[in-house]
């Protein structure tokens, strides 16, 4: 009987055409600082969004970091490399979507990054948020981005919702763009 070796070769060499897209990592609360370093060290791709925030306590002040995304951090790795990840004591599962693992696209990432970066007033909701018109975004940093209006605590918002995880990032239009321009 011949014993045939190329059946291995042809998964690795599926393994190798794999590509890298990025997955959301659900970790321990308040962890993410923590596993996303030890995430790195291990040779992981992480993005883990954080903003400064000014935090009161009952006699000070204190501006810290925090995610933007509380308990998730966005991973870039090959499905075959998904499992790995959950090495870490304090992460505890990936988000899946169909059952399979949520993909957030390189374009939401980069539009996390530059609100970041400009310091663009937006808070992040969990759950839906009502359907309303929607709008590209024609001048600013976000220009060509698409979004829903909605009409949260009296102010008009661009809503990006990202589903993979649930969440929604609100950035308050007014600190964007005239209304006239809406």
């Amino acid at each position: 009987m011949i014993k045939d070796d190329s059946r291995p070769d042809i998964f690795i060499k599926l393994k190798e055409r794999e590509t890298r897209k990025w997955h959301v990592l659900y970790v321990r609360s308040r962890h993410e600082k923590v596993v996303n370093e030890e995430l790195k060290e291990s040779g992981f791709i992480t993005y883990l969004p954080m903003v400064k925030v000014l935090k009161q306590w009952s006699q000070r002040k204190k501006w810290i970091e925090e995610a933007v995304f509380k308990s998730y951090i966005f991973i870039k790795s090959k499905r075959s490399e998904l499992y790995d990840a959950l090495r870490n004591p304090n992460a505890i599962s990936y988000i899946k979507f169909a059952g399979e693992p949520a993909i957030v696209s390189e374009k939401t990432l980069e539009l996390i990054q530059q609100m970041i970066e400009s310091k663009t007033s937006f808070e992040v909701e969990s759950g839906q948020i009502a359907i309303g018109k929607k709008i590209t975004l024609k001048v600013g940093i976000f220009k060509g981005q698409e979004g829903k209006v909605v009409q949260l605590r009296g102010k008009k918002k661009l809503v990006i919702r990202i589903d993979s995880i649930n969440s929604n990032i609100v950035i308050n239009l007014d600190d964007i763009m005239p209304p006239e321009k809406l």
